[in-house]
């Protein structure tokens, strides 16, 4: 999975950013190994578009919105 975007950073803990600043392609899992769950791109989406999602792909997507709905009731 991969998604276009325009990112500044990720931020790694309270005093680290892992710099990007610019236009890029990037797994929506970006950082995944360096920093916090919260801090991933995929955890502060505010909007998505879809050009084409196998039924897994929306799936997967369906459950980990469910997660972080559940997190914030």
């Amino acid at each position: 999975n991969v998604a276009v975007h325009n990112i500044w950073g990720l931020r790694k803990d309270e005093t680290q950013r892992l710099l990007i600043s610019s236009s890029v392609i990037t797994s929506l899992e970006i950082g995944k190994d360096e920093i916090s769950k919260e801090n991933l791109l995929l955890s502060r989406l505010k909007e998505v578009s879809f050009i084409y999602l196998s039924k897994e792909e929306k799936e997967q997507i369906t459950n980990y919105l469910e997660k972080l709905k559940n997190k914030t009731d």
